[in-house]
């Protein structure tokens, strides 16, 4: 038996790197790469995933070529092929990754696929970083800036020790515009994603009665800040958010709208995944023209990650709030909102009603109509003040050529697009709040009485007014119908009593006919 260090005791140099160089291929040929493209802790490879069904101890068991000690085999694979992990159950896999790894033929293509998907990773840390570097040269020029203007104000004052409130207020406005000007210099490197939905309430022992109702829906989502750590995630609680029957193009505008309203910087990278219905559409290409045009911002780059490896750090943010959310209780929306802040560090919870809801599609088809040929096959896309009114677009980030194609209307100019946001957009824009059907607001209204009287005030409150207003429509529909029913049990009544008479009096005149006949047949004989 081996005992000990795998190389020193357990297992000589030769013997571990045939075993390192079964375990690769065996990965190569039973494994998928992580989607998230997370490289192992030892080494720039990127993680392979194989089945759930998988151990170390069945590989170690295919493995028949002498090792003595499963132990060293174990030791081995932590060291040398940490990169290679065993899936759990239910883990989320690239379908193109799935159906090209099952036919050896098409090998070519799944080499190119996860080429991509890598390099279109490698060029969104590559901009953090460059982002990170070009931020830390600004901001060593902002806090010296800063020191020389304190300094200059303090020898022309009386005391020495000047404190930055003390300065005058010239000073401080000239400080106030150059540390915006210098924020404007940054640059910006954002992410945004929509997640999974969540109910409320949420108890550790379930009520039997709410096992079959669906109960309060909150929508979660999330716009990340990659060089800060940081993240909004927004609530939209079900009854309080929009209903947008078109789709969630103004959602997603509305939420990244307000989300940018903090954010000065000039130059921006923006990553999404490939949801057409939220994010790769033409209306919001034309948000990010209207961005530039309106001189938010001179240059915007929104790339998109290869589909199925679309893991970044909004998903990291939702990941630490899933978890402490499937251990609390909680019961309102308040309640989630302190989950969602003590959930990370960077992490902040926006509710909707403190975001303005446009129908930003809706005033952007009046001056833009252009459209990106094949835009479902693009990755990347650019926005920049030197061609106002343009996008131009390329598949991948590796790709060296951009294509140029026009957004704005053909007799609309960037002008008119200025104009018309100042002297139009506003209220008119603003999307209702939804109508909730009477069936489900029976439901909700069943679950809300059935919590203690704290949690019961704080469950909805949006919906209090239709609460009430369903409420008072369910007495009178109990009240009419228990009127109905009462006249229809006097019609009833007044009706066996018109049968009843009518019943004598036919037997009145049966008997009074009856008896004239007798009369006349006595006669007769």
């Amino acid at each position: 038996m081996f005992h000990g260090n795998v190389f020193a005791q357990g297992m000589s140099k030769s013997r571990s790197i045939i075993v390192e160089d079964f375990i690769a291929q065996y990965a190569r040929t039973n494994g998928l790469e992580n989607p998230s493209g997370r490289s192992s802790a030892l080494g720039h490879q990127c993680e392979v995933i194989l089945s759930p069904s998988e151990t170390k101890k069945n590989i170690h068991a295919i493995y028949t070529s002498g090792v003595e000690n499963p132990l060293s085999y174990k030791q081995l694979w932590n060291s040398k092929v940490s990169w290679l992990k065993i899936g759990k159950p239910g883990s989320g896999f690239c379908d193109a990754c799935i159906i090209l790894a099952e036919e050896p033929s098409l090998n070519h293509l799944l080499v190119a696929h996860s080429t991509a998907a890598k390099q279109a990773k490698e060029e969104h840390q590559n901009a953090i970083i460059t982002a990170r570097n070009h931020n830390h040269g600004i901001d060593a020029i902002d806090v010296n800036s800063v020191l020389e203007i304190h300094a200059v104000a303090s020898r022309t004052r009386v005391f020495l020790q000047l404190k930055l409130q003390d300065l005058p207020q010239e000073i401080l406005r000239h400080i106030a515009r150059y540390l915006e000007d210098v924020s404007r210099k940054r640059l910006g490197v954002y992410c945004f994603d929509l997640s999974e939905k969540v109910y409320l309430p949420r108890f550790h022992k379930q009520q039997n009665s709410q096992y079959f109702k669906t109960t309060c829906r909150i929508e979660i989502s999330g716009f990340a800040d990659a060089l800060r750590n940081q993240a909004l995630i927004f609530q939209m609680e079900e009854g309080s958010v929009p209903h947008v029957q078109a789709g969630l193009k103004d959602l997603v505008i509305s939420m990244i709208h307000h989300a940018l309203l903090s954010k000065p910087e000039q130059s921006k990278s923006f990553y999404a995944d490939n949801c057409a219905g939220q994010n790769k559409n033409r209306w919001m290409m034309m948000y990010w023209t209207f961005r530039v045009i309106l001189e938010l911002e001179d240059e915007i780059k929104y790339t998109f990650m290869i589909a199925g490896h679309t893991k970044f750090i909004v998903d990291g943010f939702f990941g630490l709030f899933k978890k402490v959310f499937m251990r609390s209780e909680t019961t309102n929306t308040r309640q989630l909102g302190i989950l969602i802040n003590n959930s990370a560090q960077g992490s902040k919870s926006i509710h909707d009603k403190n975001v303005k809801w446009y129908k930003f599609s809706e005033f952007l088809e009046a001056y833009f109509d252009g459209v990106i040929p094949a835009i479902s096959r693009m990755h990347c896309f650019r926005f920049s003040s030197e061609f106002k009114g343009f996008v131009e677009v390329k598949e991948f980030v590796h790709t060296e050529n951009w294509t140029r194609h026009r957004l704005l209307k053909k007799d609309i100019t960037p002008a008119d697009v200025v104009d018309g946001f100042v002297n139009h957009f506003g209220e008119s824009f603003q999307l209702p709040r939804p109508i909730i059907s009477d069936e489900r607001l029976a439901q909700l209204d069943d679950i809300k009485l059935k919590l203690i009287h704290s949690d019961k005030e704080q469950f909805m409150p949006h919906m209090s007014a239709q609460f009430d207003a369903y409420r008072e429509r369910v007495i009178q529909d109990v009240v009419k119908k228990r009127q109905e029913k009462i006249t229809a049990k006097k019609y009833t009544a007044k009706a066996a009593v018109v049968s009843l008479r009518n019943e004598e009096k036919a037997k009145f005149i049966w008997s009074n006919q009856l008896g004239q006949g007798v009369v006349e047949e006595g006669g007769g004989d």
